[in-house]
C-alpha cells in the first residue's frame, strides 16, 4: 500500500536524523474508524513527528515538522485507499513559565502538504503550500522527557489546488485557492499531544 511505504520512509528518516536533533517528539498520532454511512467504513491512521534544531532551553528555536496519513475504505463500491503527506518548517517561542515544570509557548510553521480522500462517488486530491499557527503548554517530566499539549489556531492554504474526480464518469475539475486570512477551525483535530526527548 502506498500509505505504508510513506510510513516506512518517515520512520527511516526519524531514525536517521534523531542523532543530530536536539529535540525529537512524536506528535498527533491517532487511529480513527468512521462508519457514518451504512455499508461504508473508513479507517485512518495518522502520525506526525517534530525535530528541534536548537536546545529546548532556549527561548525560541527552529523545528522541522512532518506527518503522514493512510486511509482505507471498505464496503460496497468502496474506493481505493488514500494517503497524505505534510512537510514543514517553523519556530517555537517560549514566553512564560507557570512554575518550574510547566511552560507556555507560541509557534508558527509553513510548508507543503499533499492529501487525498474519497467516497463512493468522488475522489479529491489537494496539494500546495500552507501556513499555520498554534500555542500551548509544555510539561517537563524530567530533564530529557517532556509532553506538549497544543491547540492549532489556524491552518490556511497558500497557492494550493484541489482536484476532484467523479468516479462514474472520470470527469475532473480543478480549483486553485489562496487564503491570505487565517482559516480557523475547532474540534478534536485542532488539539494535538506530543511526547518527546531532549538530547
Amino acid at each position: 500500500m502506498r500509505g505504508s511505504s510513506i510510513l516506512a520512509v518517515f520512520f527511516a528518516a526519524l531514525l536517521a536524523t534523531s542523532v543530530h536533533a536536539d529535540e525529537m517528539s512524536l506528535l498527533s498520532g491517532f487511529y480513527r474508524t468512521q462508519d457514518d454511512t451504512p455499508g461504508f467504513k473508513q479507517r485512518t491512521l495518522q502520525l506526525g513527528g517534530r525535530y528541534g534544531f536548537a536546545p529546548a532551553k532556549d527561548k525560541h528555536f527552529w523545528f522541522f515538522d512532518a506527518g503522514v496519513s493512510s486511509t482505507s475504505y471498505s464496503g460496497d463500491g468502496a474506493p481505493d485507499g488514500a494517503s497524505g503527506l505534510r512537510i514543514g518548517l517553523g519556530q517555537k517561542y517560549f514566553f512564560h513559565n507557570l512554575g518550574e515544570f510547566v511552560h507556555t509557548f507560541l509557534a508558527w510553521s509553513a510548508g507543503y502538504r499533499n492529501e487525498s480522500s474519497a467516497d463512493r462517488t468522488t475522489k479529491t486530491k489537494a496539494s500546495g503550500l500552507y501556513y499555520a499557527g498554534n500555542g500551548g503548554f509544555r510539561f517537563d517530566f524530567s530533564k530529557s522527557i517532556f509532553m506538549d499539549v497544543e491547540a492549532e489556531f489556524f491552518n490556511s492554504s497558500l497557492m494550493s489546488s484541489v482536484k476532484t474526480t467523479t468516479t462514474a464518469t472520470g470527469a475532473t475539475a480543478e480549483t486553485k485557492t489562496t487564503q491570505l486570512q487565517a482559516d480557523t477551525f475547532s474540534g478534536v483535530d485542532s488539539l494535538r499531544f506530543g511526547v518527546g526527548l531532549i538530547f
